[in-house]
């Protein structure tokens, strides 16, 4: 399955675009995206039992099983180090602040941003606002560079 929806910046919507997201920003940068296989094992390795196969992980990433136990849910998530509400498809707002999140961490991550302090700022970190506001700045720098002084001036108010 693309990954289309994640470049497009539209939020991943059904289990497997949620689970193909995880793959592709959950993963630092620079390292291999693990196989069904070495994620099931993983899994399973940590809960000291088997939980899932790699079987049904790749199911459920390719869409063919639209729907899974709530233990493997959690067993997913906890892999991939995100709250289990991520997965669920009926939580499209958790679904969107989760992804901002991992945009940002990308971000962070790739040294587009060094560091971030916040008057949003909370227990839980930034909030999802804010947190999509510095996604879009850090994408417009990306694209037009840093604004410079004379960016700045034909913006003010003259008398």
């Amino acid at each position: 399955m693309s990954d289309a929806n994640s470049e497009s910046g539209t939020t991943p919507k059904t289990l497997a675009e949620k689970v193909n997201y995880l793959l592709t920003k959950a993963i630092p940068p620079g390292e291999e995206i693990p196989s069904d296989r070495q994620i099931c094992e993983a899994i399973n390795a940590d809960a000291g039992r088997t939980v899932i196969s790699h079987v049904t992980f790749g199911k459920l990433r390719k869409g063919t099983q639209t729907e899974t136990s709530d233990e493997r849910l959690d067993a997913i998530s906890d892999y991939f180090g995100v709250n289990r509400r991520f997965l669920r498809t009926s939580e499209e707002e958790a679904v969107r602040d989760i992804a901002e999140q991992l945009s940002f961490l990308a971000s962070i991550g790739s040294g587009d941003i060094t560091g971030a302090a916040g008057r949003g700022a909370d227990v839980r970190g930034l909030s999802p606002d804010l947190l999509a506001y510095v996604n879009d700045l850090v994408k417009q720098v990306q694209e037009h560079g840093i604004p410079g002084p004379e960016d700045l001036l034909g913006t003010a108010d003259s008398d």
